[in-house]
């Protein structure tokens, strides 16, 4: 299996080894832990309208036929469950997948929208939601999202920073290899062996970075592939953390196999290339100056015991 990494993504081969674990742990968590909630870009709500596409597991043709009615209860449940008025819901427009219906929220209770599918527990919303409509909703999306037809690669990627971590004297491009651990704020960086980077444009050139970021810790944060487009819109949203009650947190780790976990990298299988499996791993920056010994954990897979995932000393 490839192994991706993206202030960059890295990816890595998930190798025959590792493919049983990977599917296992795929079983087990597809269909119960998928995010019915995907956010996006949006404005200042309270004087901005809030966009938002409630996906329906439920046949176009048979919804459109009968439009305005599904609509209507569709308007009364959303906004009982987010707490609006119904006359802050409009729709734009439906469309095929599932059945995708577009809709605006006036200002300024877009964020409330916000705030109760953001902050509250989603999932809880989302399943009050089907209830009330006697169908699936499989997800909503709040805000802008990249388009669909814009170049990714043109306007988010920067194949000058694309990395292959291995054995230097391999005839590879973009190749490179240390040993021991290099300085980055003074934290240690070590090699992250097998995999692949591809750089995003965060910044116009070397010295802008180096200015800005050169002094902060490097970090990861695995994800799923599915959530890569998102992240690369909008950033790495904050949310409830399991071991911060009350916090809104993003994790993160110095140990790029940690990350890896399939837990968090959960692996996808690449059709177009002779099937083998990959990972997604987001390499990040951190402020120095947001860590403290109240939100620095030694993990949190397993909080109470004492194993070490990764060989590495941090």
């Amino acid at each position: 299996m490839s192994r991706f990494t993206a202030v960059c993504g890295y990816i890595r081969p998930y190798y025959v080894t590792e493919k049983r674990y990977a599917i296992k742990v795929k079983n087990e968590w597809d269909i119960d832990r998928s995010e019915p909630v995907r956010i996006g870009n949006f404005d200042n709500l309270k004087n901005h309208p809030l966009t938002l596409c409630i996906d329906l597991a439920t046949d176009f043709d048979e919804y459109n036929r009968n439009l305005e009615v599904n609509f209507q209860r569709l308007k009364i449940v959303f906004c009982q469950c987010v707490r609006i008025p119904t006359t802050a819901l409009l729709m734009e427009k439906i469309k095929r997948g599932s059945t995708l219906v577009y809709c605006v929220v006036i200002p300024p209770h877009g964020h409330t929208v916000a705030e109760q599918l953001v902050v509250n527990d989603n999932r809880q919303i989302c399943n009050a939601m089907s209830s009330g409509l006697q169908t699936h909703v499989k997800s909503v999306s709040l805000g802008h999202f990249m388009n669909e037809n814009e170049n990714v690669r043109e306007a988010k990627m920067n194949e000058k920073w694309n990395r292959v971590y291995m054995n230097a004297a391999l005839p590879c491009a973009h190749a490179v290899y240390w040993s021991g651990c290099l300085d980055r704020g003074g934290k240690p960086y070590f090699f992250p062996a097998g995999w692949t980077r591809f750089g995003i444009k965060v910044a116009e050139n070397e010295n802008e970075f180096e200015r800005k970021w050169g002094h902060w810790y490097v970090a990861y944060h695995g994800t799923k592939s599915n959530f890569a487009d998102l992240i690369l819109s909008s950033g790495l949203k904050t949310g409830p953390g399991c071991w911060a009650a009350g916090e809104t947190v993003v994790y993160v780790s110095p140990s790029i196999e940690y990350c890896a976990h399939p837990r968090y990298a959960e692996p996808w299988n690449n059709p177009n290339n002779n099937g083998k499996y990959h990972q997604l791993v987001f390499q990040c920056r951190v402020n120095p100056k947001c860590l403290n010994s109240d939100n620095t954990r030694p993990e949190t897979l397993l909080r109470d015991k004492n194993v070490q995932i990764d060989k590495k000393t941090f």
